[in-house]
């Protein structure tokens, strides 16, 4: 299967095409909106010095590596819905979203207590006792206030973009995007009266704005067109529904939790180079946000459309939607990854004026624009991977590189070899690299045709 044995298919208007773009753009630009309240937040809080940017980055990289086991889990919300979807039993798709709430409801409540508990602790062993630890501390605290709306709001979209209604995600991202940027601007400055609470400021808007984000989408789902969905269906619990997103959506869960498990042990590995090398690997994972969108909508694009077509015998469109999908995020990214390349001095400028963090970004952030392309592909191919039913096969290519690859290059390069943020993120490039190889050999076999799901 040769990519390029007919370029021009690629960018053609055909109906498969269409699909791909229809489905990936909403994501797209709801990641977008995510990128936004990112920024914003970096750039808000950067202004308030070294130390704050450094809490705020090891705090916001703590909370999304906790609740990352249920987001990834949501993984299997959307195949499962996908499947259901492509089999024409709508019936049985809303029975997956009702069940699921109910597990929400239960495990969004234990974890927020165990979060907010734990804080301390958990900032106490990653900071090394450095200044920022207290900042951090309190931040991480608020922010795990939070959980609940996120856990309801990413199953919610996981529904949708399952059944391919992927706008529905993008109003609900606008709705927490324009909650956050004024929230921050109130909270973190002290603006209309309010106290000016730094850092804490961040937390609390960030904890906040999900909440209309949520209830925009519940909107959506109590209109007419989507009766068909829950007719019948009733409020009790399905067993059956639970035991197949949990089998599916274990695995994604585990894998998505352990990559930022890896991320968080990465930046550890900067805390021991300095709390420069933190505050600089903070502004550089928001810039990657950027590249990052693009590749996010299009592994949704192919998560639905792969699972559908499967559901429905139609594994020629599942392999060509999928590599149309791969072609695109791999050639968007790239060329965001060819405008860091240009443009590194300036962005890295925009999130901190500090002559010392931009010098220690700059050569980490050329190395990681390089491989851009090579992360679009991998994102795609891992997701359809997935809804194929291969999920566990997945999980251990993620674990066996990120724990044998990245992290042991990141110290070797960063740390014992004293190679700075450059050397941490030469373990990134590396990662990114063998991952993209991998998963599209996986693609190419048929290894993946026939599982059940």
């Amino acid at each position: 299967m040769m990519i390029f044995t007919n370029p021009r298919r690629y960018f053609a208007l055909g109906p498969l095409n269409r699909r791909i773009w229809r489905i990936s753009l909403p994501v797209t630009l709801a990641m977008v909106t995510h990128t936004a309240v990112m920024i914003t937040d970096t750039v808000m809080v950067g202004r308030l010095g070294e130390d704050a940017l450094a809490a705020v980055s090891l705090g916001g990289t703590v909370f999304w590596t906790y609740i990352s086991l249920f987001i990834g889990g949501s993984v299997g919300v959307q195949i499962i819905t996908a499947r259901r979807f492509g089999e024409h039993n709508l019936p049985a798709a809303g029975r997956v979203f009702i069940s699921t709430l109910y597990i929400v409801l239960l495990i969004g409540s234990i974890a927020t207590l165990i979060g907010w508990f734990s804080a301390d602790a958990l900032i106490h062993i990653l900071s090394h006792g450095r200044p920022f630890s207290t900042t951090a501390e309190s931040f991480l605290q608020i922010r795990f206030l939070g959980v609940m709306p996120y856990f309801l709001v990413f199953v919610l979209r996981a529904f949708c973009d399952g059944i391919g209604r992927t706008e529905i995600g993008l109003f609900t991202a606008l709705a927490t995007m324009f909650t956050n940027i004024f929230l921050n601007w109130v909270l973190i400055y002290g603006n209309l009266g309010a106290t000016a609470y730094g850092a804490d400021g961040a937390a609390m808007a960030s904890s906040l704005a999900s909440i209309p984000g949520l209830l925009v989408g519940l909107l959506f789902l109590l209109s007419r067109e989507f009766r068909g969905f829950f007719r019948g269906v009733g409020w009790s619990m399905d067993a059956g529904s639970v035991k197949e997103v949990g089998y599916v959506g274990f695995a994604p869960a585990i894998d998505n939790f352990l990559m930022n498990v890896s991320f968080v042990f990465f930046f550890m590995l900067a805390g021991l180079v300095s709390t420069t090398a933190v505050a600089a690997s903070g502004i550089i994972v928001s810039i990657l946000s950027i590249a990052f969108m693009p590749g996010f909508g299009f592994s949704i694009a192919a998560t639905t459309i792969l699972g559908q077509a499967v559901a429905a015998g139609k594994y020629k469109e599942a392999r060509q939607g999928t590599t149309r999908a791969a072609v695109y995020a791999a050639l968007l990214m790239g060329g965001i990854g060819v405008l860091f390349l240009i443009f590194a001095r300036p962005l890295l400028g925009f999130f901190t004026d500090d002559a010392k963090i931009i010098q220690e970004a700059l050569p980490a952030l050329f190395l990681v624009s390089l491989v851009q392309a090579a992360d679009g592909a991998q994102m795609v191919f891992a997701a359809a991977l997935r809804s194929a039913g291969m999920v566990y096969w997945v999980l251990f290519v993620y674990l066996g590189m990120s724990f044998v690859v990245m992290l042991p290059v990141a110290y070797l390069a960063g740390v014992y070899l004293g190679g700075g943020s450059a050397g941490l993120w030469a373990g990134i490039l590396a990662w990114l690299t063998l991952l993209a190889v991998i998963f599209a050999l996986k693609f190419r076999t048929s290894d993946w045709e026939g599982i059940e799901v």
